[in-house]
């Protein structure tokens, strides 16, 4: 869990985000596989930061953030 934590620190916009405010891991899951069209060996990391919700996609493979988009509720 740790390892994930650190690729997503290492990404500018996920650094900008946790720099804001206070952040926690809200939930963490994982893709290992996936066919043709699907991305393998992923995490998906979704962060609390200042009350907002923040999906963080991660490539395993090639240790970097691939999208950090934010959830709407609603």
């Amino acid at each position: 869990m740790n390892d994930i934590m650190e690729i997503a620190k290492r990404d500018r916009k996920v650094m900008e985000l946790i720099e804001r405010s206070d952040c926690r891991i809200a939930a963490m899951g994982w893709t290992v596989g996936g066919g043709q069209d699907s991305a393998d060996n992923e995490a998906m990391l979704t962060l609390e930061i200042g009350g907002r919700f923040y999906h963080i996609t991660i490539n395993l493979d090639s240790k970097v953030v691939e999208s950090v988009e934010e959830e709407f509720f609603g």
